[in-house]
Parts: structure tokens; C-alpha cells; sequence
């Protein structure tokens, strides 16, 4: 469904493969707008959101901040085209901005760091709540996605442990055990987060709307921002990473096998080598 954009890139002379290039993006972003409204939406409902999540995902499935760039271009495209044939009167792609490629160096995080300074970033009263749970998670490995779960997906036992079930890919679900001080700490969030509306745990709020939604990638990198600003950590700070230091971890300091890696992270065997083999090259080489 390009509505007319493929002829609109031949007139402008853009090669066969590039055009090939072109409809595919497009053709992948429906296709997470499907997924992600349950239905197609009509174009004036598309807004920027959609795009920031679609940049999520496509960051989440492993790709590099230069193929993201690509996307965004794409859509900047497209939308642009939509606009001029009057198919929407606001272009949601007009203030998308690309993301910096930063300059770190492949060896700048390390997991042990990141553990070290827990205690201190837990009990430091510059952060709320959610800022620490982020970072509780985020050293678990999750991925973007899976900070989407639901309030029915945590239970607290009488002990105060915290067990969160997250749906991962391929209908698999990871089990994530909180003990001590980080269940302390989360358990006070979900507590908190009763008194939101929806159910989802981690919320973004529309200022224009005052609607809860899942939280969107931009207010998650906020809140890992202001630790990262604060604790002079690398300026390539993100999800991946992380998740990257962490699979080095536990093959270095925990010696995990491929099958562990697997269980731990809930994905399948295939992935987890994958991961390895990248945290190998990233902190062996």
C-alpha cells in the first residue's frame, strides 16, 4: 500500500534498487502499524509516535543507528509525498530527528562498573523510582520491548520477591527474579504505579491528552540520561549495550553457556550465540 509513492521515486529518478529499498521500509512500518493498533489506521491517524515506536523496534531487532537513519529518511520521504498529494495535512515525519552516531569506543561499558554503582544510585535521592527500576531492568538485560509489561505480570511473594513475567519474542516469556534491595526498590514503584490508569507498568503521559501509554523510547532514554550525565558513564549508553555487557558477564564472570544465556534472556539458542559472538568481538578484541 504505497499509494502511488513507487512512481512518484521512478519520476524523480531514483534507481530500481533503491526504489526496491524504499517500498520496503514502507512496507515494514505498515506492517508494525498493524501489529501495534491491531488494525491498519487510517493516514491522518498516523502520528510521530508511531514512528519514534517504529524506530524502536527496528533498534530493538539489532539494528545499527546508520540503518535507523535510513528509515527515518524513508519515511521523511514518503510522508513528504503524502502531504504534497494532499493524502495528510500534517507530515507526522516533518520533526522526526536522526540519531547521532556517537563516537564510544567499543570497550567503554563494563558490567562491573555498572553493578558497582547500583548501591549508590539506589540510594541516591536525586532519582524517583522510576529512574532506579529502569536501571534495575536495564541490568537484567531487557530490551526496549519488554519493558511493555503489564501489572498482572508481577507478583510479590511474602518474602518480598519480585517476579516479573515479560513476553519476549516468538511467544516465549522470561521470568525476571528481583531479590533485596532491587525488589525493595521496584516493589515501591509497582506500588505507585496502582494509582495510574491502564496496565501497564512502565507509562509514558501525553501532555496534549493526559494518556497513559506504554513507555515510549525517548522518555526511557531520559531517564537513563540523567545517570549516565551524572556518573560520567559513556556516552553510548543504551539498551543494546547494556544487554551486550551483560551477556559478556555472564559468560566471563558467571560462565554461562549458550543454553544459559538463552534461558536467562528468554530468547532462542540461535540469538544468544549471536549476542556472544558480538560480546566476544566487542570486549575480547
Amino acid at each position: 500500500m504505497s499509494y502511488g509513492f513507487k512512481q512518484y521515486l521512478v519520476d524523480e529518478g531514483y534507481k530500481e534498487k533503491t526504489i526496491s529499498t524504499y517500498l520496503t521500509c514502507v512496507e515494514w512500518f505498515f506492517a508494525y502499524l498493524n501489529s501495534t493498533h491491531k488494525k491498519q489506521p487510517e493516514l491522518h491517524e498516523i502520528n510521530p509516535s508511531d514512528i519514534k515506536g517504529f524506530m524502536a523496534s527496528k533498534l530493538d531487532d539489532g539494528n545499527s543507528i546508520h540503518s535507523i537513519n535510513k528509515h527515518i529518511a524513508v519515511l521523511k520521504t514518503f510522508f513528504d509525498y503524502l502531504w504534497r498529494i494532499n493524502k495528510v495535512s500534517i507530515d507526522p515525519a516533518v520533526k522526526i530527528q536522526r540519531m547521532k552516531v556517537l563516537d564510544a569506543g567499543p570497550n567503554d561499558i563494563s558490567y562491573k562498573q555498572l553493578l558497582n554503582l547500583k548501591p549508590k544510585i539506589l540510594g541516591d535521592s536525586r532519582y524517583n523510582l522510576i529512574t532506579k527500576s529502569i536501571y534495575i531492568l536495564a541490568l537484567r538485560g531487557l530490551r526496549f520491548s519488554e519493558f511493555h509489561f503489564r501489572k498482572c505480570d508481577v507478583s510479590i511473594d511474602n518474602q518480598g520477591v519480585v517476579l516479573i513475567s515479560i513476553n519476549t519474542r516468538k511467544n516465549k516469556r522470561r521470568v525476571v527474579k528481583l531479590k533485596g534491595a532491587d525488589a525493595s526498590v521496584f516493589e515501591s514503584f509497582y506500588i505507585d504505579t496502582q494509582f495510574n490508569p491502564g496496565d501497564y507498568v512502565f507509562t509514558t503521559k501525553r501532555q496534549h491528552t493526559n494518556e497513559y501509554v506504554p513507555i515510549e523510547i525517548d522518555s526511557l532514554y531520559t531517564y537513563l540520561k540523567y545517570i549516565r550525565d551524572d556518573y560520567s558513564l559513556p556516552k553510548r549508553f543504551k539498551l543494546d549495550d547494556i544487554r551486550i555487557a551483560y551477556v559478556h558477564y555472564l559468560r566471563s564472570s558467571r560462565h554461562y553457556v549458550i543454553d544459559q544465556i538463552a534461558e536467562n534472556l528468554g530468547i532462542e539458542k540461535v540469538r544468544a550465540a549471536e549476542l556472544s559472538k558480538l560480546a566476544i568481538e566487542r570486549y575480547n578484541s
